[in-house]
């Protein structure tokens, strides 16, 4: 009996202590588990807010973009009814009309052309120094604190594990991959933010892109207006209008502007020497 009881009891502690390793092992095993996944979680929330940093300054570029066609637009309507007026004030009825028009629509223009200008500014500013400063911060502590929380969570999970060597050399190697693997940094003014610009084109509205239509065209007159807004070579936003009579002859053809107008906000101060279709306007 005693024989017996000693191999019960030995069998029994045997079973005890596999029981607490097994316990043990699983404790550690999900209290890794969680580290990891809190890591990964925390660079993913990263990437997540970066990207609505990316969203926030497309919307800005885009209301920059808005402000300029509104420039360019009031400046041309500005033009074309100091080029009326011109005309109009000999004409009976008419002129006074059109002068109060031409007088108002240029306190209008010269208000805009106060007004706007500082708005752009700041808001190509907030762009290029807060919010993509920002995303470089976020970008560059997103490893140091995901391997940071690594051991806050694994502490508070299991107070008896720690962190090994071979932990911080593969933390390190997490660190060097995300940088230079995993995710990319585009600069401005290297030809990296051709997606960027085309996102930028692609999301422009209406009024923006191309604000043209013929007026009227019975064969050898039309009355054509032209207008858009086309980002400049990442760094300028140019917005032009034109309103212009066309005579088409057999062999030529003379073209008559009635009004024309154009802004420009850039974020530097290098000349931008391309230009772009500006909704025909140029032409």
């Amino acid at each position: 009996m005693l024989a017996l009881l000693a191999v019960l009891l030995g069998g029994f502690v045997l079973v005890f202590n596999t029981g607490q390793l097994v316990n043990d092992k699983i404790r550690l095993t999900n209290a890794v588990d969680a580290a990891a996944y809190s890591a990964a979680q925390w660079q993913a929330r990263s990437l997540n807010y970066q990207a609505y940093l990316n969203r926030a300054m497309v919307a800005n570029e885009v209301a920059i973009a808005q402000l300029i066609s509104l420039r360019s637009w009031s400046r041309y309507v500005e033009t074309l009814t100091t080029n009326i007026d011109r005309v109009a004030r000999y004409v009976p009825y008419l002129g006074p009309p059109m002068q109060a028009l031409e007088r108002g629509w240029d306190a209008v223009d010269r208000a805009l052309a106060v007004a706007l200008p500082p708005l752009e500014q700041g808001l190509s500013v907030w762009n290029a120094e807060v919010l993509a400063n920002a995303q470089g911060v976020a970008h560059q502590q997103a490893p140091l604190a995901a391997a940071d929380l690594v051991g806050q969570v694994l502490q508070a999970n299991e107070p008896r594990a720690t962190l090994s060597a071979a932990t911080r050399l593969l933390q390190v190697r997490n660190a060097g991959v995300w940088q230079h693997r995993f995710t990319q940094r585009y600069e401005r003014g290297g030809g990296d933010l051709r997606r960027y610009t085309q996102l930028l084109a692609d999301s422009r509205d209406g009024f923006t892109r191309s604000r043209g239509d013929d007026l009227f065209d019975v064969g050898i007159v039309s009355l054509a207006k032209r207008g858009g807004t086309d980002l400049i070579g990442e760094y300028a936003w140019r917005g032009l209008d034109t309103m212009s009579l066309h005579f088409d002859y057999f062999l030529d053809h003379d073209e008559v502007p009635l009004g024309w107008g154009a802004a420009e906000q850039r974020r530097n101060v290098q000349l931008v020497s391309r230009r772009g279709e500006h909704g025909g306007s140029w032409r």
